[in-house]
């Protein structure tokens, strides 16, 4: 299965997450139910403000 970026710039969101102040994050990227390859060219974390 391919699946194109749905977002501009070809990124796409994996998920979001609640992190504490200073709390470490750790990405996996894994093939499991891919039905073929999976890579991650980079990673980005962004802070977001929930209004």
């Amino acid at each position: 299965m391919t699946k194109l970026a749905s977002l501009e710039n070809e990124i796409d969101s994996i998920g979001k997450v609640t992190l504490k102040a200073g709390e470490p994050i750790q990405v996996a990227v894994s093939t499991k139910d891919a039905g073929g390859n999976a890579h991650a060219d980079a990673v980005q974390s962004m802070k977001v403000e929930i209004l």
